[in-house]
């Protein structure tokens, strides 16, 4: 999630609503609480990035994590 995708009211950059950073780590312990056998999981906030800015940035470091040698 990006820095700017939780709520700060006031700042236009930020979300005023929706808390998504606090929602994809909420996500992250649900799923490791579930205790699968071969899931890893890692979040991360990114800084200075929002919902429109994170995305290439997220889809990138996903793939390099994901075919990372072990």
């Amino acid at each position: 999630a990006g820095e700017f995708e939780k709520v700060k009211k006031g700042d236009p950059r930020f979300n005023q609503t929706e808390d998504l950073v606090a929602d994809a780590l909420r996500f992250e312990k649900i799923l490791q609480s579930r205790r699968y056998p071969s899931l890893q999981v890692k979040s991360e906030m990114i800084p200075n990035e929002d919902h429109l800015t994170v995305a290439p940035i997220t889809a990138t470091r996903g793939v390099m994590w994901a075919f990372a040698k072990k």
